[in-house]
C-alpha cells in the first residue's frame, strides 16, 4: 500500500520492531500486530470488487482504519477464519523462536475457537507441528499443544468454516481465472434482460451482427484497459481504482470527464433496474410494481445506512456464476420453443420495414451490455501481485469478453427465435416476461432468480456508488454529503416510481439512451487514449501485450469506431432536441480529447522505480523510458547511491519513486534523497511521498542520483 501521510507515521509494527521488543512483550506485540496487519487486509478484500464510483470512501475508509491503529484506540478483532485466511501473509511476523511461537499458540486458542484440521495455514504459519514448538509448550503449559484447539464447534462455527473454505477456493483461483471470471460475471448483468427487445425492431440475426461487430470493438478496448493496469505501478503497489488510474494518465481534465460520465452513467441505470425490477416481478408474481420497486429501495437505504457492503472476490464470482448459469438455461429453454418465422424475421437498411430509430436502442444497449472495463481494474489488483507480467490480466479479460460475445450472441438469438418480435418491442419492463409466456413456468423461476441477483443486486451497487460519490465530495461536511446523497437516490426512485404509475416507463430505452450517451466515452475513448499514454509514461513493461494496438493507424481507427457510435444518433434519433443533445456529446468529446492530449497526456516519460524487500533488504532497480524496459537490477542490501545517466533515455520527463515492501506484500514510501547532477551543479529534489517528477532541460542535468537509507538489522539478518 502506498501509504498516506497517516500511514507513514507507521501504524502497523514492523518486524524489526516486533523481534526486537523486550522479551516479556514479544508476544502480545506479535499478536497485536498480527491481529491489526488480518482486520487491515480483511477490510481490504470485502473491497476488492466495489463500485467504481466508490474509490474515494473506500480509500477514506483504509485512512480511518490506520489512522485509529496509529492512535491505539480499540479496533474490532478479526475472525479466527480471516486469520486462517491471510496466514500465509502475517507468518513473517510470528517470532522465530519455539518458545515465543508456543506461547503465541496459547494465547490465540485462548482467544478463538478452531479444530485441528481447520487451521492448517496457522499451523504452519506459526509451526505448530515442529516437535521444537511442542516440547516448548509442554514446558510452559504443563500440557500438549494439541488443547489449543477445539473439537467441539457449533453446528454455526462449521458452517463459518465451511463457507470460508469455499470462499477460499474462490479467491485463490488461478490469476487467470480470477481474471475471467471477474470480467465476464461483472459484464453479464443487467444489461443482458434488454438485449433482446433493444434488437426485436431488426431481428434476431442482423441483433447478433450488431453484437459481433460492437463485442469485437469492446475486446480491442478490454486488451487496452488490461494493458494499461499491467504498465501502472499504482495498481499494483497501491491498490488504485479506475479513476485514479484516468487521473494519472489524462490528467484532471481526464479525472473530472470520466467521474460525471460515471455518474451520467450510473444514475440512469439506476433509474432503469428500479423500474425494470418493479415491472418484472410484478408482472411474474401478479403483485404491485411500486410496491416491488419501494422494498428495493427499502433494502438499499438499509444497505447505505451500513456504509459498507462486502464486496470481495468470492461474493462477486459466487454471484456471477450464478447469473451465467441462470442465463444458460434460460437459453435452452427458449431454443425448446423456437419458430423459425421468428427467426427469419429481418429488418435492415434497406426494406421496407426498417426504421432507422430501431438502431439507436440497439446501439445504446449494445455497448452499454459490454462495458465490463472497470472490472478488469478490480481483478488487476490481486492479479498482478500473482502474475507481475501481466500476461493473465491479458488473456483472461480477453477470453472472457470473448464469452460474452458467444453468450449475448446465443441469448438475442434463443429469446428472439421463441418471442414474436413486435412482442419484445411493445415489453416496458425485461425480457423474461415475455420469454414467460412461451417458455413456461421453469422459465419463470430461473428468470426470478436472474432478476434479483443480477438487477436487484445491481441497484445496491449502483445506489451505493452514487451515495459515496456525493459522500466523498464534503469530506469536511460529512451530514451534507450524507443528506445530498441520500436526496440523490430518493430523487431517482421517487421518478421511477411515477415512471412505473403512468406506464410510461421503459427499461430497455431508458438503458439505450444511457449506452447512446456514455458507452463510446467509457468503452472506446478513455481506453484507447489511456493505452497510448501507458505506453509512453507507464511504470513496467508487460510481458504480454498487443504491439499492433499502438501502430497509430490501428489506434485512430479504433478511436473513431467509437466515435462513429455516437455521431450516427445525429441521423438516427427522431426529434431535433435528441439530435442537438448527441450532436453536443460529440462535441463535447472531441474538445475533452484534445484538453487531454494537449495536457501532456502523450508525453513520453520514464520512470526509475527503487524497490528495497523489508526482509531480505534487497534493492531492485527499474528503469523504463517510453514504455520499455531499458535497465533491470537486483542489488544486495546495504547503504548505497545509485546514479541513472539521463541523456540515454531521450525523455523530457523522468519519475523517481522508490518504496519498501514487505513479506506480507504491502508497500510503503522508503525515505530517498534525489538530486541532479549537470554540468551546472548539484540540484537536490524534493521527493514528496516517496515520488517525484522531473522536467529535463536540455544540458542541465545529466544524470539522477539517489541516496537509498541504510538497510534495517532485521533485514541484514
Amino acid at each position: 500500500m502506498n501509504r498516506t501521510p497517516e500511514r507513514e507515521q507507521g501504524p502497523f509494527l514492523s518486524r524489526a520492531e516486533v523481534l526486537g521488543g523486550l522479551s516479556g512483550r514479544r508476544v502480545s506485540s506479535a499478536l497485536y500486530v498480527i491481529e491489526s496487519r488480518t482486520a487491515y487486509l480483511a477490510l481490504k478484500a470485502r473491497n476488492a470488487t466495489a463500485p467504481v464510483l466508490s474509490a474515494g470512501v473506500l480509500e477514506e475508509q483504509e485512512r480511518a482504519f490506520l489512522s485509529a491503529l496509529a492512535a491505539g484506540r480499540d479496533l474490532p478483532p478479526p475472525t479466527i477464519q480471516e486469520l486462517e485466511q491471510f496466514a500465509p501473509r502475517w507468518a513473517y511476523l510470528v517470532p522465530p523462536d519455539a518458545v515465543a511461537r508456543a506461547e503465541l499458540a496459547h494465547r490465540i486458542g485462548d482467544k478463538y475457537r478452531f479444530r485441528e484440521e481447520d487451521a492448517g495455514r496457522i499451523r504452519a504459519a506459526l509451526g505448530l507441528d515442529d516437535p521444537a514448538v511442542q516440547q516448548a509448550y509442554r514446558q510452559r503449559h504443563r500440557g500438549e499443544l494439541s488443547d489449543v484447539y477445539d473439537t467441539d464447534l457449533t453446528t454455526v462455527e462449521k458452517l463459518r468454516w465451511t463457507r470460508a473454505r469455499l470462499n477460499r477456493r474462490l479467491e485463490e483461483l488461478p490469476p487467470f481465472w480470477t481474471t475471467y471470471g471477474l470480467t465476464l460475471t461483472e459484464t453479464v448483468g443487467a444489461g443482458m434482460l434488454a438485449l433482446p427487445i433493444a434488437v426485436a425492431g431488426v431481428g434476431p440475426l442482423p441483433g447478433v451482427a450488431i453484437i459481433v461487430v460492437l463485442g469485437l470493438l469492446n475486446v480491442l478496448t478490454v486488451a487496452a484497459v488490461a494493458e494499461t493496469f499491467t504498465r501502472t505501478g499504482s495498481v499494483r503497489w497501491g491498490g488504485a481504482f479506475f479513476g485514479r488510474v484516468v487521473r494519472g494518465y489524462l490528467g484532471r481534465t481526464g479525472g473530472v470527464t470520466f467521474g460525471v460520465g460515471m455518474t451520467i452513467y450510473t444514475a440512469p441505470v439506476l433509474l432503469a433496474c428500479y423500474v425494470g425490477f418493479g415491472v418484472t416481478v410484478a408482472q411474474t408474481t401478479h403483485t404491485s410494481a411500486p410496491l416491488w420497486a419501494a422494498a428495493l429501495f427499502a433494502v438499499n437505504i438499509a444497505l447505505v445506512f451500513r456504509k459498507r457492503l462486502d464486496a470481495t472476490i468470492a461474493s462477486a464470482l459466487f454471484v456471477g456464476i450464478c447469473n451465467v448459469l441462470s442465463i444458460v438455461i434460460l437459453v435452452l429453454l427458449a431454443l425448446t420453443v423456437l419458430e423459425a418465422d421468428n427467426v427469419r424475421y429481418a429488418a435492415i437498411p434497406g426494406s421496407s420495414s426498417f426504421d432507422p430509430s430501431v438502431l439507436a436502442v440497439a446501439f445504446g444497449v449494445v455497448l452499454l451490455s459490454f462495458y465490463g472495463h472497470t472490472s478488469v481494474g478490480n481483478a488487476a489488483q490481486v492479479v498482478l501481485k500473482r502474475d507481475p507480467g501481466g500476461r493473465s490480466l491479458m488473456r483472461g479479460s480477453v477470453a472472457a469478453m470473448f464469452t460474452v460475445i458467444a453468450l449475448y450472441s446465443l441469448w438475442v438469438f434463443a429469446v428472439g427465435g421463441a418471442v414474436p418480435a413486435a412482442r419484445l418491442r411493445d415489453e416496458p419492463g425485461t425480457a423474461l416476461v415475455p420469454l414467460a409466456e412461451e417458455a413456461g413456468n421453469a422459465a419463470t423461476v430461473v428468470g426470478f432468480v436472474f432478476v434479483f441477483l443480477a438487477v436487484g443486486m445491481g441497484t445496491v451497487h449502483l445506489s451505493l456508488g452514487l451515495y459515496n460519490l456525493v459522500a466523498e465530495r464534503f469530506v469536511h461536511r460529512r451530514g451534507l454529503g450524507r443528506l445530498l446523497g441520500l436526496v440523490l437516490i430518493g430523487s431517482i426512485f421517487v421518478l421511477a416510481e411515477l415512471l412505473i404509475i403512468t406506464e410510461t416507463a421503459s427499461f430497455t430505452g431508458s438503458l439505450g439512451v444511457v449506452g447512446a450517451l456514455t458507452g463510446p466515452l467509457m468503452g472506446g475513448v478513455f481506453p484507447v487514449l489511456m493505452m497510448e499514454s501507458s505506453r509512453r509514461r507507464g511504470d513496467y513493461e508487460p510481458s504480454l501485450f498487443w504491439r499492433w494496438m499502438g501502430n497509430p493507424v490501428v489506434a485512430a481507427l479504433t478511436f473513431l469506431a467509437f466515435m462513429a457510435t455516437e455521431v450516427i444518433y445525429i441521423w438516427l434519433w427522431p426529434s431535433a432536441i435528441q439530435r442537438l443533445v448527441a450532436a453536443t456529446v460529440v462535441v463535447l468529446v472531441i474538445v475533452v480529447t484534445v484538453v487531454m492530449l494537449r495536457s501532456g497526456a502523450l508525453r513520453p516519460r520514464a520512470v526509475v522505480e527503487v524497490r528495497r524487500d523489508e526482509d531480505s533488504g534487497r534493492d531492485h532497480l527499474h528503469v523504463v523510458s517510453r514504455g520499455r524496459t531499458v535497465r533491470h537490477e537486483n542489488l544486495p542490501p546495504g547503504e548505497r547511491l545509485l546514479g541513472v545517466p539521463l541523456a540515454p533515455l531521450d525523455v523530457p520527463e523522468v519519475r523517481a519513486w522508490a518504496h519498501q515492501v514487505d513479506a506480507g506484500g504491502e508497500s510503503e514510501v522508503l525515505a530517498v534523497t534525489a538530486t541532479l547532477r549537470g554540468p551546472g551543479g548539484d540540484v537536490p529534489q524534493e521527493m514528496r511521498e516517496g515520488s517525484v517528477v522531473l522536467r529535463l532541460d536540455d544540458d542541465v542535468a545529466e544524470t539522477l542520483e539517489l541516496r537509498l537509507p541504510r538497510v534495517s538489522g532485521a533485514a541484514r539478518r
